[in-house]
């Protein structure tokens, strides 16, 4: 069973940049959302935003995204999403932590994998470049809401706001992105969906002007 309709009117992508600082730009402009790995750190800024909606975690393969108990019952998450396919998530992802805090388990859908080839390099290693990104092709290609609100997305063009001690240091991370041309896969996706309003709060200076990208 899905987690999320399809189509929805609106629907919020919430990742980890700096721009998150201003989460309140766009919060009010949606109800159902995701937030991308670990997100301890941002609650402070975040969750009085986003208490009362109906949201879902997306995780990638490392115990490090998830998050504290008490995080999850303050954002109201009962669900989290591996960034795995099914046949092949269930044999690697650590499903037991998750859970054993009493959150339902799902795995990313087969129609969201298709769409790896708009990434450089990326469909010869099956794998996404990285999960935020992933999470914005399963908003795009699988959820396709009329308008996206997507906050935090700064391609690396500003460092996190919170910096965990594991992470690749931040010029690597800005290296890798430009290197994987992430920005050109956003601003093509965005320009191939003339269908889906995308509506940013991002520190990235280097997007150009569409009719159907607004930044706030």
């Amino acid at each position: 069973m899905p987690i999320f309709q399809k189509n929805l009117d609106n629907f919020g992508l919430i990742l980890r940049g700096r721009s998150i600082e201003k989460i309140r730009l766009a919060a009010n402009k949606f109800e159902d959302f995701i937030i991308v790995n670990n997100f301890d750190k941002e609650v402070g800024a975040t969750g009085k935003y986003l208490q009362g909606k109906r949201g879902v975690q997306l995780v990638n393969m490392e115990l490090t995204a998830k998050c504290e108990r008490k995080n999850y019952e303050l954002l109201g998450i009962k669900d989290i999403m591996f960034s795995r396919r099914e046949k092949k998530g269930h044999r690697m992802a650590p499903i037991g932590p998750y859970r054993q805090l009493g959150l339902r388990v799902h795995f990313t859908p087969d129609e969201v994998w298709k769409c790896l080839k708009d990434y450089p390099n990326a469909d010869k290693r099956k794998k996404f470049p990285n999960t935020g990104m992933l999470g914005f092709s399963y908003c795009v290609y699988y959820l396709a809401p009329k308008n996206l609100w997507i906050v935090g997305l700064d391609f690396y063009h500003a460092d996190y706001l919170f910096r965990r001690s594991h992470q690749t240091v931040w010029e690597v991370q800005r290296r890798r992105t430009d290197s994987n041309q992430l920005v050109e896969v956003f601003v093509k996706t965005v320009k191939k969906n003339p269908n889906i309003n995308f509506h940013m709060v991002t520190y990235c200076e280097v997007l150009p002007n569409l009719p159907n990208l607004e930044i706030l």
